[in-house]
């Protein structure tokens, strides 16, 4: 026996109501699994700012020399440090302030998953960090088509990296975890990524740095098991302008290949006192080709200070 054509849109608008609410509870979970890991990173933010008071209780020095206050950016001790470093923290901070807690940082921008010849895609993105130890909840929407969006959530909490991308935060698409390549491809992003909290990279907050020469140094930064160590390029007013290293894992047909990586950072502006890039382009450096894959600008970033 034949459905009547008014049996069929009735059972048509019901499964697109259906849908609708299995999309609406998708995102609510979404978001909420999201508050969940800010809530731990925010809680790690808060150790690691217990792990700074001395031995005897009280407050430990953050980069500055024993006559100086506690916790507060002293370019007294920048001496030690390779000369296009310490023009670096005399061009993106202030003498005297003080140490960056976390950050919220909002960003826009257009994303690509495949080679050169792919279609860059719209996001936004709101990206939460840890300044004291490495860390941070990255949540971001990248719209494919019309009605049709990828919702990725990058986190590297406590020494561990997770990745989970999934269509109109229904159907998953990457779910990635306990991986040491991930874990260290984290680290360093974080690392590069540390431009928009800028005291996270100095010697106090972990970062060893190692001249190169005039306009280049290395930075290294351990957490846990895993190590990052990527090459900082200064611009003329002292700016990181790049930031390279020759091997950074990407994941090529559920394998981690070790690839050139490289960010270019500029436009940049005062946000809290302190001098910060709003423009990146970064890229994999495949076959010794160059292939773009992440344009963002910042729109907004907030800083907490310890104190």
């Amino acid at each position: 026996m034949g459905l009547s054509q008014k049996t069929l849109l009735g059972g048509a608008g019901l499964a697109g109501a259906g849908m609708i609410s299995a999309l609406g509870f998708a995102a609510v979970r979404w978001d909420r699994a999201t508050s969940q890991l800010v809530q731990r990173l925010e809680a790690s933010v808060a150790t690691a700012q217990e792990g700074m008071a001395s031995a005897d209780g009280q407050p430990a020095s953050i980069g500055v020399t024993a006559a100086s206050s506690p916790g507060k950016v002293d370019f007294a001790t920048l001496a030690t440090l390779p000369a296009p470093v310490a023009r670096f923290f005399r061009f993106a901070l202030r003498d005297g302030q003080p140490m960056i807690r976390a950050a919220r940082v909002e960003q826009r921008g257009h994303f690509r998953t495949g080679g050169a010849l792919s279609k860059w895609q719209p996001f936004a993105a709101t990206a939460h960090f840890n300044a004291l130890r490495p860390g941070f909840v990255w949540d971001a929407a990248i719209q494919m088509a019309l009605m049709s969006r990828i919702c990725v959530r990058d986190t590297y909490i406590a020494g561990a990296a997770t990745m989970q991308a999934k269509i109109l935060a229904l159907m998953t698409v990457v779910d990635a975890a306990e991986r040491s390549e991930l874990d260290t491809a984290a680290l360093q992003r974080y690392l590069a990524e540390a431009v928009w909290f800028p005291t996270a990279l100095l010697p106090a907050a972990g970062v060893r740095w190692q001249s190169i020469d005039d306009r280049r140094a290395t930075a290294s930064l351990s957490d846990g098991a895993a190590t990052a160590t990527l090459t900082f390029t200064f611009g003329d007013q002292g700016e990181i302008s790049r930031v390279h290293t020759s091997g950074r894992y990407r994941e090529v047909d559920g394998r981690y290949e070790l690839t050139p990586w490289d960010a270019r950072l500029r436009d940049y502006q005062d946000r809290s006192g302190m001098q910060v890039p709003i423009t990146a382009d970064v890229a994999w450096q495949v076959a010794g080709e160059s292939v773009p894959y992440f344009k963002v600008r910042v729109v907004d970033i907030r800083h907490a200070f310890t104190g």
